[in-house]
């Protein structure tokens, strides 16, 4: 079925309202060939996506910003049938699309400030893996009645390269592979999708996947819930072998875990909470003395970095603390216990009411143990954090540039 559509020279409008496309990401799941795009900011549909699958200017549909287009991806909204990606059929600058493929609403999505779209090789057209695969790409939104855009991305009238070799694949290099994180390695185990061992104390020699996996120098937990049938709680390091690891908060012997991290925030994940460093006890009590946590909205702080401190020997109160204002910079991190007395820095700062604490009331019934990585508060007495989130929407990526313990 061809599309001809006469409106050529929209394409070089420019944007006036108040929506904007802040970011616009790519991530390859090599294990089911396919590609997610995130487009993150303050934006709706209906949305158009040009593809320039051969990198070649000189083929496909070229007008305005849009340059050697051969698929045209266009949203109506999130429960048209009417979504389709389109094959060009032109002679470069004539408007003629034929329908390929109709696009199923589990391959698109909402979440909190971002729109999701999975490419499949339906979207390429071809029957080849889409390993290796060099594109560009150009994303456009505009209003309700298709007259005006409103946003675009990239905003310097360009099209976007995208990159995805064995190189720099995200999902295929092992973080063991990176020197900084063999130690660390040694000496935990992978916990997913609950509680469960993904990977045991010492095995990660050529160990990645789509949920955790080496990209720029960062080893990546990533929780992308809508690929997976189950519940994800967790993507987490747990400190050990357990049987000899663990310790107790009276230890003389200082314990501390210390990070330099990348932490989400409201425009890159739907979720309201998620834990990225936390204490936790392996004894009967099984609760975390501390977590660090990332919220969107608390006590009229957003897109805030909060401590969760337990508070009785039973773990049955907690207190909030307020730690700062979540930033798109790395941030370092670090927990210490030493003789009873609990300390957490950031960017090299105590935090005023965890500076040396007294935690003598978590005693020596309690078996404790570091956990690094990203834990989404989901069990029956904590669902108000993200259970109200539509369970395909809970995406997060917690990215760690340094890792150790003492």
């Amino acid at each position: 079925m061809k599309k001809i559509i006469l409106t050529l020279f929209v394409f070089i409008y420019t944007s006036t309202m108040a929506e904007s496309i802040n970011n616009v990401t790519l991530k390859y799941h090599k294990n089911y060939d396919y590609y997610t795009m995130k487009i993150s900011g303050k934006i709706n549909v209906p949305m158009q996506v040009f593809l320039d699958i051969d990198g070649d200017e000189n083929t496909g549909y070229s007008e305005g910003t849009v340059r050697g287009a051969e698929r045209l991806i266009e949203i109506y909204d999130f429960n048209s049938k009417n979504n389709q990606v389109y094959s060009y059929s032109g002679n470069g600058s004539s408007w003629n699309w034929d329908e390929a493929y109709q696009i199923p609403k589990d391959e698109l999505w909402k979440g909190n400030n971002s729109i999701y779209l999975d490419l499949s090789r339906w979207s390429f057209g071809t029957n080849q893996d889409l390993d290796n695969k060099h594109f560009k790409y150009r994303v456009i939104i505009w209003n309700h009645s298709w007259t005006n855009i409103i946003a675009s991305y990239p905003t310097n009238g360009k099209m976007k390269t995208y990159e995805n070799n064995n190189n720099s694949n995200n999902n295929s290099l092992a973080p063991y592979s990176s020197n900084k994180f063999k130690d660390v390695l040694k000496l935990t185990k992978l916990q997913y999708p609950e509680s469960a061992t993904a990977v045991n104390y010492g095995q990660f020699k050529e160990f990645s996947s789509d949920y955790f996996y080496l990209s720029d120098g960062y080893m990546v937990f990533d929780i992308d819930q809508s690929k997976f049938d189950g519940y994800i709680k967790r993507v987490e390091l747990r400190h050990g072998p357990a049987d000899y690891s663990t310790w107790k908060v009276s230890t003389h012997n200082t314990k501390s875990i210390s990070a330099i991290v990348n932490l989400p925030g409201s425009n890159d994940t739907p979720l309201n909470e998620y834990t990225w460093l936390q204490i936790h006890d392996k004894g009967k009590y099984n609760k975390p003395l501390i977590r660090l946590v990332w919220r969107s909205n608390r006590a009229g702080h957003n897109d805030y970095l909060w401590a969760a401190l337990k508070t009785d020997n039973l773990g049955k109160h907690t207190q909030w603390i307020p730690l700062m204002s979540r930033t798109d910079s790395d941030v370092s991190a670090e927990i210490i216990v030493d003789n009873n007395q609990l300390t957490v820095k950031l960017n090299g700062k105590s935090i005023d009411r965890l500076d040396k604490r007294d935690i003598s009331y978590w005693n020596d019934n309690h078996h404790n143990y570091f956990k690094a990585g990203v834990y989404i508060s989901s069990t029956s007495n904590e669902r108000s954090a993200n259970w109200d989130i539509d369970k395909k929407n809970r995406n997060v990526q917690v990215k760690f540039k340094a890792l150790k313990f003492k």
